[in-house]
């Protein structure tokens, strides 16, 4: 639940001491918002995507130290739109668990995927 109250909505982005920002929903702002979370998710696919052509390489200690900064990134951004996403969706449907239960069914489905992926690299 968003500690400011169900009609504030948290921002792909914190202030300067690292705190959450929210605003209301409807404005420019919340628009701006929203096409900066759909930016995120794309690099978050692009750095997946680069990230998984480097593994099938022979990278160099610092090519995955570069690319395990990238993934943080890209994960700390995602994680950051899900849940301004979950808590919109549990404010909306007031269904805080059946809400919830589509990401969590996803998330299942993606590590089986990538499971999947990384045995058939294997040798």
């Amino acid at each position: 639940m968003n500690p400011q109250g169900p009609e504030l909505r948290l921002l792909p982005w914190v202030n300067d001491h690292g705190r959450p920002c929210y605003v209301r929903e409807g404005g420019w702002l919340s628009e701006y918002a929203d096409l900066l979370e759909s930016q995120q998710l794309d690099t978050g696919e692009d750095v997946l995507r680069m990230s998984e052509a480097l593994l099938n390489d022979k990278p160099s200690k610092t090519e995955l130290r570069f690319v395990t900064q990238r993934l943080s990134e890209a994960l700390r951004d995602a994680l950051r739109v899900a849940k301004s996403r979950g808590t919109r969706l549990d404010t909306i449907g007031g269904h805080g668990d059946v809400a919830k239960r589509p990401l969590t069914e996803w998330y299942r489905a993606w590590c089986r995927k990538a499971s999947r992926a990384l045995k058939a690299r294997r040798p």
